[in-house]
């Protein structure tokens, strides 16, 4: 119950902020089915797959990688508001497009989970952060080609962070169609000093 309830909430989330990615040529069209791996991603929407650090996890576009994340109150120049009870994580990620069209890319795609009720965040914006290793606000992955880095939130103290990803496959609506949603399960051990 805590499932369906926790995945229909993260599918609002990322619906009202707009976290859709696709390709130019088809990315839209879901059918045929998904990528090859270990989790089905692709499907024909609705599924809920989760993950954790290390493990690769196939959508219908791309493959990631979520590396170990960590949290700092400083990162690239950014200072987290401490006196708010806030903290930066930072997430490493990997992502391999495994389609054969350009898929377009934004921070926006992977959001910060810390709460089923209210706790969502999206990446800190590239240019709040002097970081060569943080992503791009939007980016382009070529056919096979793949993009590391790190995405970096502004959140609360918590003991658990969901890192999500849900599909959104343009369907000619506002909302577009839902496919499948992707949460990784993360702590985040507080380091010291300026990281970035």
């Amino acid at each position: 119950m805590m499932k369906k309830l926790f995945c229909m909430l993260l599918a609002l989330a990322m619906l009202l902020s707009l976290a859709a990615c696709g390709g130019k040529d088809g990315g839209g069209d879901a059918n045929g089915g998904g990528n090859a791996g270990t989790d089905g991603g692709g499907s024909e929407g609705g599924g809920y797959h989760e993950g954790r650090p290390g493990q690769a996890v196939s959508t219908y576009w791309f493959d990631f990688t979520v590396g170990e994340a960590y949290a700092c109150q400083e990162f690239g120049g950014y200072t987290a508001k401490k006196d708010e009870g806030m903290r930066l994580v930072v997430v490493p990620l990997t992502v391999k497009n495994t389609q054969d069209y350009k898929v377009d890319m934004f921070q926006t795609d992977f959001q910060l989970e810390w709460d089923v009720e209210d706790g969502v965040a999206v990446a800190l914006s590239a240019g709040d952060l002097d970081s060569k290793e943080v992503f791009p606000d939007e980016y382009v992955l070529d056919p096979g080609g793949s993009r590391e880095g790190v995405l970096v939130y502004e959140v609360p103290e918590m003991d658990l962070y969901y890192l999500t990803f849900l599909e959104v496959f343009d369907d000619g609506s506002e909302a577009g169609r839902k496919g499948d949603s992707f949460v990784i399960t993360l702590t985040a051990e507080q380091r010291q000093g300026s990281d970035g």
